[in-house]
């Protein structure tokens, strides 16, 4: 029980409740359920852990656990809760589903971590890219706003970052002003951006018409920006699925990056080492979509990955000279050092 504690960043009651289909063996990785804020999360394997765990399930299938029903609970790997059910027919481990949450929200409008995507989305536009964004928005709920706008109290400590992108977000200060995703196009936040700000739910033909519908209205932007509320989709998730609208799949990023865009792409950040994860999702980023280059921008909680398009390169370069001289010490960049990996944690980050 200790090891995937250390190797995947998992807190205590998460690991008790770990089950077999929340494992993908092939790939290394694994899905935390009801985490921080109640969020589902992917983080990495150890591949250490491969041979012990996949002996469990294979034990498993011995004994006629590896299909979970109402009368047989299947296999537990902690004997702490819920059915473990694995089976590997489509090459990973699969859970039944988890409660959703909320995807994009114009509640979250304005938060901390809007300042970072914000900032590198305007060094793309200042770079002389054409910014498409996708906000995979869904409806608000009753949910709060996770108390993450107390930065626009501290102008001493953020505003450096960039003053005009800090002073425009300070209106939601303001008495009266609402949060809402459409004021990124009214108050001008990414110069010459078009924004696609339709809703999106979990009905698979609501997603192709949403789909459709996006390409079509961003298809002369160099750049498209998809910001699902927890990033590239994981394997218990399906399109059409309840809770899918939460993710953004891979056969739409080929789509998209196939119609010749460039792909900035947000990724809720897993606990643990920005080391690991970053350079490991934009490697599979890579050789998924069949990219030249791939970027990681990391805060303390989410990450970017930009995968370029051959043509767009050199204004990409001087994007990320932008983002690496402005925003020092908020936000990292892999691959750093000429390629290595070795990101270095700042003392300073968005919290």
């Amino acid at each position: 029980m200790a090891s995937p504690l250390y190797g995947s960043g998992l807190r205590l009651l998460e690991c008790a409740q770990l089950r077999v289909k929340e494992l993908d063996l092939n790939l290394l990785e694994l899905t935390v359920r009801d985490g921080t804020e109640r969020k589902e999360r992917v983080t990495v394997f150890s591949g250490s852990l491969r041979a012990p765990f996949g002996a469990h399930v294979a034990i498993g299938r011995e004994e006629g656990y590896t299909r979970a029903s109402p009368t047989r609970p299947g296999i537990r790997l902690s004997g702490r809760r819920g059915p473990v059910v694995a089976d590997s027919s489509e090459g990973y481990y699969q859970l039944d589903a988890k409660k959703p949450t909320a995807s994009m929200k114009n509640q979250y409008f304005g938060d901390v971590n809007d300042f970072g995507k914000y900032g590198v989305l305007r060094a793309l536009a200042d770079a002389g890219l054409s910014i498409g964004v996708c906000w995979l928005l869904t409806a608000d709920d009753a949910g709060g706003d996770g108390e993450l706008r107390r930065y626009l109290s501290k102008p001493s400590r953020w505003r450096n970052y960039d003053a005009g992108l800090y002073d425009i977000l300070q209106r939601l200060q303001q008495p009266g002003v609402s949060r809402n995703v459409t004021c990124a196009d009214k108050w001008g936040l990414v110069q010459g951006a078009t924004f696609f700000d339709e809703i999106l739910t979990d009905n698979i033909d609501q997603r192709n018409d949403y789909f459709r519908t996006a390409l079509a209205a961003l298809r002369r932007c160099d750049v498209l920006f998809f910001d699902p509320d927890n990033g590239i989709e994981v394997p218990s998730t399906g399109r059409g699925r309840r809770g899918s609208a939460k993710y953004i799949y891979w056969s739409e990023l080929h789509e998209a990056y196939e119609n010749g865009h460039s792909l900035l792409v947000y990724q809720h950040f897993p606990r643990v080492e920005r080391t690991r994860f970053v350079p490991f999702l934009a490697d599979r980023l890579r050789d998924e979509i069949g990219a030249p280059r791939v970027e990681g921008f990391a805060t303390s909680h989410v990450a970017f990955f930009l995968v370029h398009q051959a043509g767009h390169s050199a204004a990409i370069e001087k994007a990320v000279e932008t983002v690496q001289s402005k925003w020092s010490g908020q936000i990292d960049i892999w691959p750093q050092d000429q390629g290595t990996v070795n990101m270095a944690c700042s003392r300073r980050r968005l919290v």
